[in-house]
């Protein structure tokens, strides 16, 4: 489902932030099966073998908060990508949020009209706004937003996109909570559980940034992308309970004991869950838009993808179906 795009970008110089992540490596395998040159930027070129397989992919290790460092590998790009982004902080009090998501935007727009670059794709998420007192997450990446277009010019447009949770092969959605319910005995506990949600494929957010790319339609534009249908959280953890095969109960934990949890837990190591990740979840997390009427597609539904990947005993990446199918 991933691959069968009928793109045409020969020869296209994309530059990728990001490109080593989750959405960055479906990307990727797109780009290249398009005909694009893609270059990487990554602080650890050598942990990324599966991107080095491909044809026309070039890895390099780069400290992207450097301004000149971008301007170096910007310079001859037709496009170039921004997908940097974090879940959660190290430091406290949206520290970490802002540095890796709005302080490197100024650094990544300036960098682009310093080296002529034609079109800056950088992706945002729903719900964010730089006027919402929520959390820093979103706080972060609606300032970030906001640098981008605000500081595009003539040379560099910019296109933005505004996922809600993004899942396939490979994710860290419905893989985590596989996880914690493997780990789970008799019951699993769920904060949060009412939050409304709005999930879309990995494959669909990739359609939407390759249909982009050179569209003059789609320059200065913001795009909130949804799948099919929104589901409480609760729904889509039982959902992988019953793929999983597990005979278990999902405890729901109010509210008001959510925000309990998220605060002592949020000093546990990786911060497995935070204050900011229990602010965020008091938004609704959907589109008002359909998918289908911004991209004349639709969707793919959970039901059609998240069962090759999570099950009793499913656990094959994107790149293992795409070498399969190659």
């Amino acid at each position: 489902m991933l691959f069968d795009m009928n793109f045409d970008l020969q020869d296209k110089r994309v530059t990728i932030m990001g490109g080593t992540g989750f959405v960055g490596r479906h990307l990727c395998y797109a780009l290249v099966r398009a005909g694009a040159k893609v270059t990487v930027l990554t602080r650890n070129p050598q942990r990324h073998k599966s991107l080095r397989v491909l044809p026309n992919v070039n890895i390099v290790g780069a400290l992207v908060q450097h301004k000149p460092t971008l301007i170096k590998y910007f310079d001859g790009a037709d496009v170039v990508i921004n997908l940097i982004g974090i879940l959660n902080e190290s430091g406290h009090r949206g520290e970490g949020f802002y540095k890796i998501h709005s302080a490197l935007a100024k650094i990544v727009i300036s960098a682009c009209n310093e080296a002529n670059v034609s079109q800056l794709l950088h992706m945002s998420a729903l719900g964010a706004s730089s006027q919402t007192k929520v959390s820093y997450y979103l706080h972060s990446k609606g300032l970030a937003e906001n640098w981008v277009h605000d500081y595009s010019n003539s040379v560099t447009k910019v296109t933005s996109f505004r996922p809600s949770i993004i899942y396939g092969p490979g994710d860290s959605f419905f893989n985590r909570f596989a996880g914690l319910i493997n780990l789970s005995v008799g019951v699993m506990p769920l904060p949060a559980w009412q939050a409304l949600f709005h999930p879309i494929y990995v494959g669909d957010v990739v359609y939407a940034m390759m249909s982009t790319i050179g569209n003059n339609n789609s320059f200065d534009q913001s795009y909130d992308l949804c799948g099919p249908e929104p589901y409480q959280l609760y729904d889509l953890v039982d959902y992988t309970r019953k793929l999983m095969g597990k005979n278990l109960k999902i405890i729901k934990i109010p509210n008001h004991l959510s925000r309990i949890m998220a605060f002592f837990m949020e000093y546990l190591p990786g911060k497995p869950y935070s204050m900011d990740n229990w602010r965020s979840t008091q938004l609704d997390a959907v589109c008002k838009t359909s998918y289908e009427s911004l991209f004349h597609k639709s969707p793919q539904r959970i039901s059609t993808v998240v069962p090759d990947y999570i099950g009793p005993n499913t656990m094959l990446t994107a790149y293992d179906k795409y070498r399969k199918t190659s």
